[in-house]
């Protein structure tokens, strides 16, 4: 996967500033198994009760230190669609082994949809605190599915760019919590695309 990830920052009026990351990565291709069912290529998959079960992205993001996030900005581009009529099945909850001849909940309204779903391309699932520092957790939909016409998509590449401004509060509440010890450091590598954030 090819990652460019760009960090800057700039002043805005009076004495608050602004900052901007900007992330762009390509999407992984989806995989059709010979049934012509999707073979999740994420680690995420949406489970609304009767809805597609799509595969989605997720992010995180180490936000500058002592601000919060004021605009999401999520782009797809290089629009593809997958060959062939697919049936993707609605998400269940979960179910014992032992139970038999369970009904399959379907949500008629979306699938008797041609629209694409999920309509929403984005959304900002949480902001968590390790250690002092903020981690925005952003899921991405860049893969569609049109139910009615059993049509799937996906975009090929995605930029991401967070605007945050500072918030004197936030910036209380991270200061004596603040750690950048080696097993600190270690976990926000793993957790987000932009772990030098937390040297600035």
């Amino acid at each position: 996967m090819r990652i460019i990830i760009v960090l800057t920052s700039v002043m805005i009026c009076s004495t608050a500033f602004a900052g901007i990351i900007e992330y762009s990565a390509e999407i992984r291709p989806l995989q059709i198994s010979e049934e012509g069912g999707v073979l999740t290529t994420t680690r995420y998959e949406m489970n609304a009760l009767g809805k597609p079960s799509i595969p989605y992205e997720c992010y995180g993001f180490v936000l500058p230190y002592g601000e919060t996030i004021s605009e999401i900005d999520v782009v797809f581009s290089e629009h593809t669609v997958l060959e062939g009529k697919l049936n993707i099945r609605p998400a269940q909850l979960p179910t014992l082994i032992s139970q038999v001849d369970v009904a399959v909940t379907i949500d008629s309204e979306v699938y008797g949809s041609s629209e694409l779903y999920p309509q929403k391309d984005s959304e900002l699932r949480c902001v968590e605190r390790l250690s002092g520092f903020d981690i925005a957790i952003l899921n991405v939909y860049p893969y569609k599915y049109s139910p009615a016409r059993k049509e799937l998509s996906y975009y090929r590449q995605v930029s991401i760019r967070l605007r945050t401004v500072s918030d004197p509060e936030i910036r209380a509440q991270q200061s004596p919590m603040v750690c950048r010890s080696a097993s600190v450091l270690n976990r926000i590598e793993k957790l987000t695309v932009n772990p030098a954030m937390v040297e600035s």
